[in-house]
């Protein structure tokens, strides 16, 4: 008798070559089940979702192990080797992790928009060639997720982001809005990669009692750690070199930076305490880092009398970094700090009056 449910088919894959799947008309779905293994026969197999790319969607389904995924354009490839499911007219490539340690290799980008929903396991999402962007919070649905942007690649932070770790030897920018914070427990930037915040913030959730703070200190030439990530990326107040920078910072006026200091330090914690920045709580262990005006030593957004005790505290001193008034980097406390202290507070206290 006539039905309209769905048919159900089961081929042994060891009889075909390959296989070849057309969507032709309509919104189109294909699902990739590793639940059992790698269900391609040798071949391979293509997805050809038809002429529009809106509607049409490539599915993959991890197992309960661990599984690794290689992606490009234009191929799914499960366990990074063996064979692969090619793929056109397709406008969403969905992965969704299973249980276990799970890894998404993008090894190319193509119109497709990606989207790795990962599980509880220790996972990883690195972007060896290409762009991926990020339209939520991957941290939503993976609260263990690493995140590599490898050199010649980026990633896009479209939304505020929670992950285990992020390592950047590419171009890693949160877009600008000044909504959103980018919470990290674990921050690595290498060579010559760069992490463009424009105008939003960081919070480096970093763990309690470790024997040296990630803000780094002053080794008598230059600032390490964060600190000197930053300072390398204000590249004397261009913002257009390495490691952590901001795009609206660069505007010439000198009235933006990012401005970086220790939670406890800025936010007055004590061991057990906790306040908020930037829309997260955060405790006594975490460097903070926001976009804000130069001058604004405790990085709350304004520069007022509380800025002023942070830089004549610490007047001629050395190495103390930004929240105690060396606010260009440059490792002293001096006259250039007090010019752009100076000159802000009344722009600032103008700007905020409006």
């Amino acid at each position: 008798a006539p039905t309209t449910a769905a048919p159900t088919l089961a081929w042994d894959k060891s009889v075909f070559a390959s296989f070849a799947f057309f969507g032709n008309g309509g919104d189109d779905q294909m699902t990739l089940d590793l639940s059992n293994g790698n269900p391609l026969p040798g071949g391979g197999a293509t997805f050809n979702g038809g002429a529009q790319l809106s509607g049409d969607s490539l599915v993959v389904a991890g197992s309960a192990g661990n599984d690794t995924i290689a992606l490009t354009a234009s191929s799914v490839t499960p366990a990074a080797g063996g064979p692969a499911l090619g793929y056109a007219g397709v406008g969403d490539v969905v992965v969704n992790s299973g249980g276990g340690n799970d890894h998404l290799l993008i090894n190319g980008a193509g119109d497709a928009q990606v989207t790795f929903n990962s599980g509880s396991g220790s996972n990883s999402l690195s972007v060896n060639a290409g762009a991926y962007v990020f339209p939520t919070d991957a941290g939503a649905t993976a609260s263990n997720l690493a995140v590599t942007v490898a050199a010649q690649a980026s990633a896009v932070f479209e939304s505020s982001q929670h992950l285990a770790s992020l390592t950047v030897a590419g171009v890693a920018t949160v877009a600008p809005g000044a909504d959103k914070t980018l919470v990290t427990r674990a921050l690595s930037i290498t060579g010559g990669g760069k992490l463009d915040l424009n105008d939003n913030a960081l919070i480096l959730d970093y763990a309690a009692g470790i024997p040296l703070p990630p803000i780094g200190s002053w080794d008598g030439s230059k600032y390490t750690g964060v600190t000197g990530l930053i300072a390398s990326g204000c590249h004397g107040g261009a913002w257009d070199g390495s490691g952590i920078a901001s795009s609206m910072a660069a505007d010439g006026t000198s009235l933006y930076t990012l401005g970086v200091g220790e939670a406890a330090d800025l936010l007055d914690l004590g061991a057990a305490g906790t306040a908020l920045f930037a829309g997260e709580t955060v405790d006594g262990s975490a460097v903070l880092i926001r976009f804000t005006f130069v001058g604004d030593a405790n990085l709350d957004g304004t520069i007022n009398g509380d800025d002023y005790a942070g830089i004549d505290g610490d007047a001629g001193h050395a190495g103390v970094g930004y929240s105690r008034g060396d606010f260009n980097y440059d490792g002293v406390v001096g006259g250039d700090d007090y010019f752009y202290i100076d000159s802000n507070f009344p722009v600032v206290a103008a700007m905020l009056a409006v």
